[in-house]
């Protein structure tokens, strides 16, 4: 094989190693970004009755905390319907499986062997639809 046509394919072969790296990292940054984001909303979701609440909290305030949480809200023969935003909808259906599968431990010497059963698991793995991944 000549010398030129070696140097050649070694040439494009690291230019793909350095494009798949490059394509990578962006993934990485982007699933690090929708993992932070999820948890930011968990947070919120956690502590959102109580910043509500809050002495310091202006009327503005609790209109954007409010905006995070729903699209809208329905009133029907005295029955409020609310319609979340996606994150709050995703955590409206999953955090009560989550919670009744990983509730506290009883014992809490029992706590760190917990491990949930594969049926737990199944489910906790849920519907592909409900996976919802960030765009490459």
């Amino acid at each position: 094989m000549p010398a030129d046509l070696c140097l050649k394919i070694i040439g494009e072969s690291t230019e793909e190693k350095k494009d798949a790296i490059a394509a990578l990292e962006k993934l990485t940054d982007a699933r690090q970004a929708y993992y932070e984001a999820g948890y930011a909303i968990h947070e919120l979701a956690m502590h959102a009755e109580a910043i509500y609440h809050s002495p310091k909290a202006v009327v503005e305030e609790q209109r954007l905390l409010l905006s995070y949480a729903f699209l809208n809200m329905t009133l029907n023969t005295h029955k409020i319907t609310p319609n979340y935003t996606l994150g709050f909808q995703f955590l409206q259906e999953w955090m009560p499986m989550v919670n009744n599968i990983f509730k506290p431990a009883e014992n809490a010497a029992m706590a760190s062997t917990f491990e949930p059963s594969e049926e737990e698991k199944s489910s906790l793995r849920g519907r592909p639809d409900l996976n919802r991944q960030p765009p490459p």
